[in-house]
């Protein structure tokens, strides 16, 4: 993920950062990881969705057939004070 997956996603130019993200729970047993891109605007993940994800997605899951769960969920940022 450090080394190919996330580098090809940001090489498109679509995402201005992400965070690698390790699940904090109670199950010692299994390592959940988590990546979230961060992108300007509707239109460049639009513009990923349609130009980069197949390709990408596809690669990622033959690389990692069998070892990962996968789900996208689109987050909007929320700011203000308390």
């Amino acid at each position: 993920m450090r080394t190919v997956h996330i580098p090809e996603v940001m090489e498109t130019g679509m995402f201005t950062s992400y965070q690698l993200l390790r699940l904090k729970d109670d199950h010692p047993e299994v390592t959940t990881y988590a990546v979230q891109y961060e992108c300007p605007g509707m239109d460049e993940l639009s513009q990923y969705q349609a130009r980069y994800a197949p390709a990408l997605q596809a690669a990622h899951k033959a690389r990692y057939e069998g070892r990962f769960v996968a789900f996208r969920t689109l987050l909007e940022r929320v700011d203000g004070s308390i």
